[in-house]
């Protein structure tokens, strides 16, 4: 019994001694050493950040001989102590905590987020070898201030969603979304390198949603600019699907930008989309006449779309259609399956023809959808223009007076008829008949030129046997 009792005091003794020597060791909180890093005092063309930073060695023995060395410093990165302006320090560690001080220079091109820079060796006369990581935490140059959803109604917005808030409510297949951004850019404005350019993204992924919802919009923000007015806001616009199911939706939207720099800003951020459907929900989905004024040719066309948007399936879903004046007076009857299946929509197609003398103005046509034959689902309203018909027939044109191409011909002379017969002399062989080829007119007039020639040379042999004549007379008298 002595022994087993002696056993176990030295046993307690054991792990008490092991104990004093594991708090004894020196420690680091999370066992690395993070230094801030924010760019927003930066100014003009800074192109390095330096930094003071500091951490807490702790310790739970009395005294302690410490030996701190930085290594395996990145490159265009210094990490020097700020006691010894080195990368060693070695003192006594009396007391269980010592703040140890840092002085570094950073390039400001890093990335968002943490970066390991170096490498803190810790010694101790106890035995003790420790490394523990350096990292810089690269701050957001890029700011949420405020997201708003907009439904259906954009002039007034629905939510502001916030850290607090991130829940947009009581939405309904076919409601129209417009989620407006309002962004800052925490560089100074004098920075020279802080201009962002940027990309936000929304993408919903889930089966029951319908379909896919991958959106993104482009943006530019100047170092220092603030958008807090709805005039400012980063628009991107989507729509519930028709046949989106009853439940909550989670949208993820990523926030993407660089500065000059080349250091890239990301935001992450959650909106769940809630989707409700009424039991019983069917609604005009569209009705548009076309066209909706007629003047002289007095017709168009009435197409009305009506869906059932409910979690029901209505089998005696109907459809009216009046204006008395127009002589409109129709009803319809048929059934729509449940919202977020197919053929949960009935379109009907009507002609409204009217004669020619119908009376001028504007008639409202009343569009009214029922479902269990008889109860109210929805109404729409749309309004035939009937004008009067002002077109006139226009007189027809008289048609232009053509203007000559050519120069007006002579008349023609009246050729006697020669009973003689006369063989005009050959026309000279014309050797470029392309270059001096003429039109038909002109042939004309040479056949008129060798007519008259022949009656010239008839008068010539005239002339010719009468002097003859004069000068054999004249002969013989001597």
């Amino acid at each position: 019994m002595g022994k087993i009792k002696t056993k176990l005091i030295l046993s307690v003794f054991i792990l008490i001694l092991l104990a004093s020597i594991a708090q004894a060791e020196l420690s680091v909180d999370d066992n690395q050493v993070i230094l801030e890093v924010d760019y927003d005092d930066l100014d003009d063309d800074e192109q390095e950040l330096n930094l003071d930073q500091q951490f807490t060695l702790k310790n739970s023995a009395e005294t302690e001989e410490v030996i701190l060395t930085i290594i395996d410093v990145k490159s265009d990165y210094d990490v020097k102590f700020s006691t010894t302006t080195s990368d060693s320090y070695s003192f006594t560690f009396e007391g269980t905590e010592k703040t140890i001080n840092l002085k570094t220079q950073i390039p400001v091109e890093a990335d968002q987020g943490e970066h390991d820079i170096a490498t803190l060796k810790i010694t101790t006369s106890s035995g003790q070898e420790t490394s523990i990581p350096i990292r810089t935490n690269v701050h957001s140059m890029l700011e949420i201030k405020k997201i708003y959803a907009y439904v259906n109604n954009f002039d007034n917005y629905k939510k502001a969603i916030n850290d607090d808030e991130t829940e947009v409510k009581n939405l309904s297949p076919g409601d129209k979304i417009r989620l407006g951004f309002r962004l800052e850019n925490l560089f100074d404005e004098d920075y020279d390198y802080g201009d962002m350019e940027g990309t936000i993204t929304l993408t919903l992924d889930d089966s029951e949603f319908g379909k896919d919802l991958d959106e993104e919009e482009d943006f530019d923000l100047l170092a220092g600019e603030d958008l807090s007015d709805k005039d400012q806001e980063i628009i991107l616009n989507f729509e519930i699907p028709m046949d989106t199911e009853k439940g909550t939706y989670q949208l993820d939207v990523e926030i993407e930008a660089k500065d000059d720099n080349k250091a890239k800003f990301t935001i992450d951020w959650i909106i769940y989309l809630e989707v409700e459907r009424e039991t019983d929900d069917v609604r005009i989905e569209s009705a548009t006449l076309d066209p909706e004024e007629i003047s002289c040719l007095r017709r168009s066309n009435l197409i009305v779309k009506v869906t059932n948007y409910g979690s029901s399936k209505q089998s005696h879903a109907a459809l009216s259609i009046l204006n008395t004046d127009l002589g409109i007076d129709m009803d319809y009857n048929f059934a729509l399956e449940r919202g977020h299946e197919d053929d949960n929509s009935h379109i009907e197609k009507i002609i409204i023809d009217l004669d020619k003398d119908f009376e001028v103005g504007t008639y409202p046509i009343d569009i009214i959808s029922y479902y269990d034959y008889n109860v109210f689902g929805d109404k729409k309203i749309v309004y035939l223009e009937v004008k009067e018909c002002t077109t006139v027939p226009s007189e027809p044109e008289a048609e232009p007076t053509p203007e000559p191409t050519s120069e007006p011909e002579a008349p023609k002379e009246t050729i006697p008829e020669i009973t003689t017969t006369a063989v005009a002399a050959p026309a000279t062989p014309n050797l470029n008949a392309a270059a001096t080829y003429e039109p038909l007119e002109s042939t004309e007039l040479k056949f008129e030129e060798s007519t008259l020639m022949v009656v010239l040379m008839i008068l010539a042999m005239g002339v010719t046997l009468i002097i003859i004549g004069i000068l054999i007379v004249a002969l013989v008298k001597q």
